[in-house]
């Protein structure tokens, strides 16, 4: 599944990944892992390109069609917004079995000034393609293998072992002001039990980042799942080097970037 995950902040923008592909091949259910996968891009050295979700389409790897993509199809006088808007029409046209998921993020043209902004991309089989609003204020968008970081940041609710959650509707009466009662139904509710621990969510101070701050936290993020996995009965399938880039309004550079070697 991967783990990607795209930080902004007032000074530039971060964008990390994992490097780990697990592959199920053969009819006896094989799997196959490989820890040297490229899933963030840097395009023009000024736009940034992650992915996560299936790791071959047409047999080939995500990466070389990145490269494809690059160039033959890329135009320098693209906009962020036309570079998310190429790179889902080029995979949706490729027509990939499983989802893909991109963050596609760098330096944009908001009103009279220039601004970090990330967009999200989702090309999912049937040639369908969903691109987010623009995010350009401080925060932080991940994707892929998201539990462990939304089980850690995300509202949790401890229920003890013997207690039942009701999950269905409840009705409310109403009394109106002419002295008649209404009847309203809210369905899909969940009951908590009275004796639950809830924790609620902690913000983080995405506006107070600075550069290094995003790197820590995108390696945090990711070093976190990996370590968390581990331990657990579960696909092992965010794992390996981690990439992290760095775009600023000058350009863009690599923090961390597996390399060939012999």
């Amino acid at each position: 599944m991967s783990l990607i995950i795209s930080v902004r902040t007032n000074e530039g923008i971060v964008m990390a990944s994992d490097s780990r592909m697990t592959l199920h091949t053969g009819s006896m259910g094989q799997v196959h892992f490989s820890d040297t996968l490229y899933k963030t891009f840097c395009i023009d050295k000024r736009i940034g390109i992650s992915t996560c979700g299936d790791s071959l389409v047409q047999g080939k790897f995500v990466a070389s069609w990145m490269q494809t993509f690059e160039a033959e199809i890329y135009d320098k006088k693209w906009s962020v917004l036309a570079t998310a808007q190429n790179v889902a029409t080029f995979f949706a046209g490729l027509n990939p079995e499983e989802s893909l998921i991109f963050h596609v993020g760098g330096y944009e043209q908001v009103v009279d000034t220039i601004k970090p902004v990330t967009y999200r991309v989702c090309v999912s089989c049937g040639r369908k393609i969903d691109i987010s609003g623009r995010d350009e204020a401080p925060g932080a968008r991940w994707d892929g293998m998201t539990e462990t970081m939304s089980r850690l940041i995300k509202s949790v609710v401890l229920v003890g072992a013997n207690d039942i959650i009701p999950f269905d509707s409840i009705t409310q009466t109403i009394h109106n002001k002419d002295g008649t009662t209404s009847i309203i139904e809210h369905k899909y509710k969940i009951a908590i039990p009275a004796n639950s621990i809830r924790f609620t969510e902690a913000p983080i101070g995405f506006e107070f980042f600075n550069l290094q701050d995003a790197i820590d936290f995108a390696k945090y993020a990711i070093q976190t799942t990996i370590d968390t996995i581990k331990f657990k009965s579960e696909s092992l399938t965010v794992g390996g080097p981690i990439d992290i880039l760095v775009i600023e309004p000058c350009g863009a550079r690599w923090i961390a970037h597996k390399e060939l070697h012999p």
